[in-house]
C-alpha cells in the first residue's frame, strides 16, 4: 500500500531560518505567517498549505511566559 496524498507536514525546527531558505529559495514555496503565532506555513501549490514550520518547545514556552528577548536569549 501506498501514499495516495498528501495533506500537510509540520515540522519542529531549531534552525526556521535555514528551513525558510530551503523552502522558499530552492523549492519556490510562498511563507504565509500566522498572525499571533510563532508557525509559518508554507505553500508549493493552491492549498492554504502543505507545510509548517513550528520552533522548538523551549523557544514556545519561552514566547508564551514573555521570557524571551531579542536575539533569541533568554
Amino acid at each position: 500500500m501506498g501514499v495516495d496524498s498528501l495533506g500537510y507536514v509540520g515540522l519542529r525546527v531549531s534552525e526556521t531560518t535555514e528551513w525558510a531558505n530551503l523552502l522558499e529559495g530552492v523549492f519556490g514555496m510562498e511563507a504565509r505567517p500566522g498572525e499571533g503565532s510563532n508557525a509559518i506555513d508554507y505553500r508549493p501549490d493552491d492549498h492554504h498549505h502543505r507545510f509548517t514550520l513550528y520552533p522548538p518547545k523551549r523557544i514556545v514556552s519561552q514566547l508564551s511566559a514573555g521570557k524571551l528577548q531579542r536575539g533569541g536569549q533568554a
